[in-house]
């Protein structure tokens, strides 16, 4: 009696251990190699890292936008200090001008000539299109980054009123292996040509022709 216990005890601990082992097996990613034999492998930090980074140009797209960001507020608490005029984001043109595309600094440097030569009234932008206000409260981050073929948008948060909110989103392309500006969206903006850089550029631009139309005898 006490022989057959034993038996079955030995015969049940096998059963345990063998299901344990096929159980591990089966999580395992089996393939052959070359010679017909079986290889496994198993998922490593590395790859499972891969399924959550996206785009590989994700990285250096938030960088270039982040790199530019921490530059121009550098700039504009520089110019503050040494400045009565206050800060002018005629310096990205003036400075930087590849990093935004040839469109968008055409019509950026159309509208501050449009500024300069009418100092006694609004022409052109009266805020400052890279922070989308007239003033700061501290410098803006990059918060998300999408990227979808050669387009990338970034989402600036910053403080407004003691208030972290998305501020501006960037949209970039990528031109001859490098990330250039082509539009700046203005999240809440008061109507679909007043929400985004481009299309306030050509409503003022359209305002400022219609004005000189007028004023022809």
């Amino acid at each position: 009696m006490t022989q057959g216990l034993h038996s079955r005890q030995v015969i049940l601990l096998f059963g345990m251990l063998l299901s344990v082992f096929l159980g591990a097996t089966a999580c395992r990613d089996h393939s052959l190699t070359s010679d017909g034999s079986q290889k496994t492998s198993y998922p490593n930090a590395q790859q499972s890292a891969q399924l959550e980074i996206g785009s590989p140009q994700e990285k250096p797209c938030r960088e270039f936008v982040q790199g530019f960001y921490d530059w121009y507020f550098d700039r504009l608490n520089h110019v503050a200090k040494v400045s009565t005029n206050g800060p002018t984001f005629a310096d990205v043109v003036r400075l930087r001008p590849e990093v935004v595309s040839p469109r968008l600094r055409q019509m950026l440097e159309e509208d501050l000539a449009a500024s300069s030569r009418n100092h006694d009234e609004i022409v052109g932008l009266d805020f400052d299109p890279y922070i989308n206000a007239q003033d700061w409260e501290g410098k803006y981050h990059v918060e998300k980054v999408a990227v979808k073929n050669n387009n990338c948008t970034a989402a600036l948060w910053g403080t407004n009123s003691g208030v972290k909110r998305e501020i501006v989103d960037a949209e970039l392309e990528l031109a001859k292996n490098r990330w250039v500006f082509v539009n700046f969206h203005y999240p809440g903006g008061a109507n679909q040509r007043e929400e985004n850089l481009i299309d306030l550029l050509t409503l003022l631009r359209d305002e400022r022709n219609i004005t000189k139309k007028e004023r022809r005898p």
